[in-house]
């Protein structure tokens, strides 16, 4: 049969009408079952985001929550924190403190001023009063 005979044979079929209770029945159904009305444009929705792979959407949420925990979880405890922590500011504080007088007593020492060197005669005796004595000379 080719497409010609099987229009024509078509066309020669006379038209049925629809049960009556068949219509009533299709069109309750179909009354029931409206279509989806979108509320956002196409493309705005996070969901048509994710739908690509929803699968690997969630096995990336998976693994950031992972490495979330394993980083709680590593960190010491709060009380373990302050107490060294504390004991080692006092140390370091206490040293900057020492080096400080240290570094101001150098200082000290270099601003005071320096005995100008003593003189010796020419004839190799000094000007002590202790070296003439000793030597017998007054």
């Amino acid at each position: 049969m080719k497409n010609d005979d099987f229009e024509q044979f078509l066309a020669s079929q006379p038209l049925r009408s629809i049960p009556p209770e068949w219509r009533a029945k299709i069109l309750q159904t179909a009354g029931r079952r409206r279509p989806l009305e979108r509320k956002e444009p196409a493309g705005s929705s996070w969901r048509e985001l994710l739908w690509p792979s929803p699968m690997a959407w969630a096995g990336v949420a998976g693994a950031w929550l992972l490495i979330i925990g394993m980083n709680i979880a590593a960190q010491p405890p709060v009380g373990k924190i302050t107490t060294p922590a504390s004991a080692a500011s006092l140390d370091d504080s206490t040293a900057i403190m020492q080096e400080r007088q240290l570094v101001q007593e150098f200082s000290q020492l270099e601003e005071a001023p320096a005995e100008p060197p003593r003189q010796r005669h020419p004839s190799g005796a000094s000007n002590d009063r202790r070296t003439r004595n000793s030597t017998g000379l007054t």
